[in-house]
C-alpha cells in the first residue's frame, strides 16, 4: 500500500503517527497531572485537615483527662483550671473544625463525626462541673469535720480537766471512796469518749484520703455510737455546767457525723461524677482515635494512588517517547528503502544503458515520484531500444548498398579492362 502513495503523503503519514503519539502521550500527561493535583486538593482541603483535627481532639483530651484526674485527688483549683481550659481549646477546635468541614466538599463526611464528639465533650464538660460540685461539698465537709473534730475536743477536754480538778478538790477534803471512784468513772467514760473520737477522726482522715468509702461509712457508724456514749455519761450527770460542756461535746459529735454522712454523699457524687467523666472521655478517645485511623488510612490511601500515578505517567511517557522514537525510526528508514532503493536501481539501469547495456530491466513498481521516474526511464529505455535497432537496420542496408556498388565497381572495371584488351588487340592487328 505504501508504495502507491506519494512520497509528501508517506513523509506527512509518518509525521503523522508521531504526532498522534505525541498527543496521545500529551493527553494521558494532562489527565494524569489532572488526576494528581485532585489528589493533592484532597490531601490538602480534606485527609490532612480531618488528620489535624482528630489528632488535637486526641490531644486536648487527653491533657483535659489527666488535669481532671489530678484534681479528683488533690482538690487543688489549678488542675481544674488547667482541665477547663483544655476544654475550651477543645471547644474551640471543633467549632473551627466544623466551619472549615461545612465550606469544603472534601470534608462533608466529617461533620456527623464532630457533631457526635461535641457532644461527647459537652457531656464530659457536665461531669467535670459535677466533679467540681462534689469536691467543693467534700472540702466544706472536711471543713465541717474539723471544725467538729475541734469543738469535741476542747469541749471533752474541757470536761475532762474539770472532772479532774474536781477530783482533786475531792481528795483534799477527804471525799468517801464511793464519791472518787464515781468521779473517776466519769474521768475514764471522758477520756473513752475522747479516745474514739480522735479514732473516728484518724479513720475518716485516712478513709478519706484513700477514698474508702466503707472506712467512712465505719467512722459515721462509731460516731453514732460515741453519741450514746456521750447520752450515757449525761444521764449520770448533775452540775449544769458539766451538763453543759457535755451537751456540747454530743452536738459537735452529731454535726460531726452530720459532716461525715454528708462526705459520704459528696464522695458518692464525686464517684458517679469521675464515671461520666470516664465514660465520655473513652468515647472521645474511641471515636477521635477510630477518626485518626480512619483518616490515615484515607490519606495513605490517596497518597499512594497519587505516587502510584505519577509512578504510572513516568513510565508510560518513558514508553510512549521510547514507542515515538522507534516508530520514527520505522518510518525514516520505510520513506528512505522506498526512495534510495528505487533510485539506486534506476541508476544501475541508466548507467547500463550509458554503457550500452539494453538488456537490463527496472523493476520497480511504485505509483509514487519514483515510480512515474522508473516509469520515464523504462520507456527512455524501449525509445532507444527502437532508435538502434532503426540504426542498426540503416546501417545494415548502408553497409548491403556498399557491397552492391563496389561490386558494380569491380564489375565495370573489369569490363573497362576487357575494353582496353581488346583496344590493344585491335591496334596492333
Amino acid at each position: 500500500m505504501l508504495k502507491n502513495m506519494k512520497l509528501g503523503l508517506k513523509i506527512g503519514l509518518g509525521f503523522g503517527i508521531v504526532l498522534i503519539i505525541a498527543a496521545a502521550i500529551g493527553l494521558f500527561a494532562l489527565v494524569s497531572m489532572q488526576q494528581i493535583r485532585d489528589d493533592s486538593t484532597a490531601l490538602a482541603e480534606g485527609y490532612v485537615p480531618e488528620w489535624v483535627l482528630a489528632g488535637g481532639v486526641l490531644e486536648h483530651q487527653m491533657r483535659a483527662g489527666y488535669y481532671a484526674v489530678a484534681y479528683s485527688f488533690n482538690y487543688e483549683a489549678d488542675w481544674l483550671r488547667n482541665a477547663r481550659s483544655e476544654m475550651t481549646d477543645l471547644t474551640r477546635l471543633l467549632q473551627d473544625g466544623r466551619r472549615v468541614a461545612s465550606g469544603s466538599v472534601h470534608q462533608q463526611d466529617i461533620i456527623p463525626v464532630i457533631d457526635e464528639i461535641s457532644r461527647l465533650v459537652a457531656a464530659y464538660g457536665i461531669a467535670l462541673d459535677d466533679t467540681e460540685t462534689a469536691v467543693n461539698a467534700i472540702l466544706a465537709s472536711r471543713a465541717a469535720i474539723l471544725e467538729q473534730g475541734r469543738r469535741f475536743e476542747e469541749q471533752i477536754l474541757a470536761y475532762v480537766n474539770a472532772q479532774t480538778d474536781a477530783m482533786y478538790r475531792q481528795i483534799d477534803s477527804a471525799d468517801t471512796q464511793t464519791e472518787l471512784r464515781i468521779r473517776q468513772d466519769r474521768i475514764n467514760a471522758g477520756n473513752d469518749i475522747l479516745d474514739l473520737g480522735n479514732r473516728i477522726l484518724i479513720n475518716t482522715w485516712h478513709a478519706e484520703a484513700f477514698q474508702n468509702s466503707d472506712g467512712v461509712l465505719g467512722a459515721s457508724r462509731d460516731a453514732n455510737r460515741l453519741v450514746s456514749m456521750i447520752e450515757g455519761l449525761i444521764s449520770v450527770t448533775r452540775q449544769e455546767v458539766n451538763l453543759r460542756q457535755l451537751n456540747d461535746v454530743r452536738a459537735a459529735v452529731l454535726l460531726y457525723g452530720r459532716a461525715v454522712d454528708q462526705l459520704v454523699a459528696a464522695a458518692e457524687q464525686a464517684g458517679t461524677a469521675r464515671a461520666d467523666r470516664l465514660r465520655s472521655y473513652n468515647a472521645v478517645l474511641s471515636l477521635a482515635a477510630e477518626f485518626v485511623d480512619e483518616t490515615s488510612g484515607a490519606t495513605t490511601g490517596v497518597a499512594d494512588a497519587a505516587v502510584e500515578r505519577v509512578e504510572t505517567a513516568v513510565l508510560v511517557l518513558m514508553v510512549g517517547l521510547i514507542l515515538a522514537l522507534l516508530v520514527g525510526i520505522l518510518v525514516t528508514i520505510v520513506i528512505t528503502r522506498g526512495i534510495t532503493n528505487p533510485v539506486s536501481a534506476g541508476v544501475v539501469f541508466a548507467r547500463r544503458l550509458a554503457s550500452g547495456d539494453m538488456t537490463g530491466t527496472l523493476d520497480v513498481n511504485q505509483k509514487d515520484e519514483i515510480g512515474v521516474l522508473a516509469e520515464a526511464l523504462r520507456e527512455m529505455a524501449d525509445n532507444l531500444k527502437r532508435t538502434v535497432i532503426s540504426v542498426r537496420s540503416a546501417s545494415d542496408n548502408v553497409a548491403a548498398g556498399s557491397q552492391q556498388m563496389s561490386s558494380t565497381a569491380q564489375e565495370m572495371s573489369q569490363g573497362a579492362t576487357e575494353q582496353a584488351a581488346a583496344a590493344e588487340e585491335v591496334s596492333s592487328s
